[in-house]
């Protein structure tokens, strides 16, 4: 019985280190940290990156300007391919602020949009903001620090920078923690059999 109780919890164990591991697989990872300026977007602004290899996107942030600008505000977050606005629609989401809640970038917010588990192909892509609820108050640089794309705004036309961006955006995503409950219950359940099995003996 102690034998099948130790099975149980290793099992829990894999099985949670497994998962997280095909949680965390094929997920698209890009990050531009160079800044000098923020900015005002009344309208729309958007970023094109490079995709290395094929890859799913699951949340992208551009970073948002300290206090200025609406915190509620919100937007179209659009996935185009190519780069600029003139090719096929790949997805859309709600773009919105999210402040960020632990690690490196505990205090800083995104403005960022939820795709889910988007798969994208090896390729160019473009991350098009457009139809704020009302101003957004985004992050760039005037250089080009990021060789993958660079960054076209209605405030500041085509400066030949970037947005500071991330993707994913650093915070707990809620499949995880969910993820990280349920094994946390599995152990438990272990141990409380462990107990009823050393009292039946």
């Amino acid at each position: 019985m102690k034998n099948h109780v130790k099975h149980f919890a290793l099992a829990a164990g894999v099985g949670l280190c497994a998962a997280a591991t095909v949680f965390a697989q094929g997920t698209l990872t890009l990050a531009q940290y160079d800044f000098n300026q923020g900015i005002p977007v009344a309208n729309w602004a958007w970023q094109s990156i490079t995709v290395p290899e094929a890859a799913n996107l699951t949340t992208f942030g551009f970073e948002w300007n300290g206090s200025s600008g609406d915190l509620t505000a919100t937007a179209r977050v659009d996935v185009l391919t190519g780069e600029g606005l003139g090719g096929t629609l790949v997805a859309t989401a709600t773009g919105r602020v999210v402040p960020v809640s632990e690690g490196p970038f505990l205090g800083y917010s995104f403005f960022s949009a939820d795709f889910g588990s988007l798969p994208l192909s090896a390729g160019q892509y473009t991350l098009y903001i457009h139809d704020p609820s009302a101003e957004l108050a985004l992050v760039c640089t005037d250089v080009d620090a990021y060789g993958g794309g660079k960054f076209v705004s209605d405030y500041s036309g085509d400066a030949g920078g970037d947005a500071t961006f991330v993707t994913p955006v650093p915070v707990p995503e809620p499949s995880m923690l969910a993820l990280i409950g349920f094994g946390a219950v599995g152990l438990l359940i272990a141990r409380r059999w462990k107990s009823v099995c050393k009292r039946a003996v």
